[in-house]
């Protein structure tokens, strides 16, 4: 290890790769403690540090120097992350057998390196082992007696949770149970976060230079709080159908007049740092902080999902009244919206990008069923499919502007660039390109 040490010290880019890690990656997942800087300063110093102290140091800034670039293509293809990953994968084994917080950190970061690289099964994998570590030691109590520790313990599952939701939307795979726990474990007070000296780290692209240190911890305390709720009521929401006489499903306005209710009381909790325009229509409309734009990005998704029960009844039929339209009408504009908060935030959410370009779900793909209670979250892929498949019915069609075609082809470009760096995206954005070019050669 001593080799490695001399690596790190002679490394210039340490600084700024913490740095990019606390300001565009942290923000997301507030999971270290306030005492990460003592055990990373002891870490750079040569002093011994725990296998667990340093492989959380080696992930930071593994993740840091992914983010620091700026560009995700970029970052992908020169790997500035290897070295530092390489070092933090063969203590793998001593952070298995670990059962403290700094270990269950471990597992987390290992999982947000893995959403960073587009690897979400390899994520997967990592926070599942947390998300069961996590839950043992809330079952068993671990931190009862350390008030700042099982505050930390509690931000570290609330970050599992996200983080295994987002992925579990769509991962066909093994899921942890980690909700069975979520009405008994306390919000996060956000009282011991770790908050790197923010004015060394920031770009002027960051979005969040012009914010004080207690600006940023507060910014960072109401996004994590916001995400929760929004996940929440993912997790607890309908759809907005009903069954007729005959056993039809059918689109119901006044369930979808009650979920846009419910999404509109969560808008108005949003504090003023995290509130945003509701339908952007330009580029000007757009949240500027990253945070703020990928909730304003969920919102349109949520958006988009309360309406696309009316354009698959129109498909399912293949004719609209006036009512139906209205609401087709609506998730076209939303569309637009969506596009454009989600191809800015692709930019801008390192962790999240593979979930923003391709969330694939094949219930929602090929209209078999409705069940979108948790599968209105973002897609590129996913919800142009749905608009490029709502341009086959006829009184649809009707509806066009130049504007939505314009869309699709920025929501293919936008997926197009993070593609080559992940096999399933290009698997997506082969199709997706299909799909554009069948309408491109379409009559009328």
């Amino acid at each position: 290890m001593a080799a490695s040490k001399m690596f790190m010290l002679r490394n210039e880019r340490v600084g700024s790769a913490l740095g990019a890690f606390a300001d565009r990656i942290h923000c997301w997942y507030p999971v270290l403690s306030f005492d990460f800087p003592t055990n990373f300063s002891s870490f750079l110093s040569g002093h011994v540090s725990s296998p667990v102290d340093t492989c959380l140091a080696l992930l930071a800034l593994a993740i840091g120097s992914l983010a620091e670039k700026g560009n995700i293509a970029e970052a992908l293809h020169e790997r500035p992350d290897a070295p530092y990953y390489d070092e933090a994968a063969g203590m793998l084994q001593d952070i298995l057998c670990d059962y403290t917080l700094g270990g269950l950190q471990c597992l987390i970061l290992f999982s947000i390196y893995f959403m960073c690289r587009l690897k979400p099964c390899q994520a997967h994998d990592y926070v599942l082992m947390a998300s069961f570590k996590a839950q043992n030691m809330l079952k068993s109590r671990t931190f009862s007696d350390d008030n700042s520790r099982s505050e930390s313990l509690q931000r570290a599952y609330w970050a599992v949770l996200l983080i295994e939701s987002e992925l579990a939307v769509q991962l066909d795979l093994a899921e942890s149970g980690i909700w069975k726990y979520d009405d008994n474990v306390p919000l996060p007070a956000g009282d011991h976060i770790w908050q790197h000296p923010r004015e060394a780290n920031l770009s002027p692209d960051s979005g969040m230079d012009h914010l004080s240190p207690q600006d940023s911890t507060d910014l960072t305390r109401s996004y994590f709080m916001a995400e929760i709720a929004m996940r929440r009521m993912l997790q607890r929401c309908t759809t907005s159908v009903s069954k007729s006489a005959g056993g039809h499903l059918q689109y119901a306005p006044l369930i979808a007049a009650e979920l846009e209710l419910q999404l509109n009381e969560w808008y108005d909790y949003l504090p003023p740092l995290l509130r945003f325009q509701k339908s952007p229509s330009k580029v000007s409309d757009l949240a500027i902080l990253p945070t703020t734009l990928f909730l304003q990005t969920q919102y349109s998704a949520c958006k988009i999902s309360i309406f696309w029960p009316a354009i698959y009844q129109a498909i399912e039929t293949g004719t609209a009244n006036d009512e139906l339209l209205h609401y087709c009408e609506k998730f076209l504009d939303e569309y637009v919206s969506f596009v454009l908060a989600a191809s800015a935030s692709l930019k801008s959410c390192l962790p999240n990008a593979w979930t923003l370009a391709a969330r694939y779900d094949m219930k929602f793909y090929v209209f078999y069923e409705y069940d979108m209670a948790v599968n209105w979250l973002i897609s590129l892929f996913i919800i142009s499919m749905a608009a490029i498949r709502a341009l086959s019915v006829d009184c649809i069609r009707e509806l066009r502007h130049e504007q939505l075609y314009r869309y699709i082809h920025a929501a293919l470009e936008a997926v197009g660039e993070v593609a080559p760096f992940s096999p399933s995206l290009m698997a997506l954005h082969g199709i997706f390109r299909n799909a554009v070019d069948s309408i491109n050669s379409s009559p009328g």
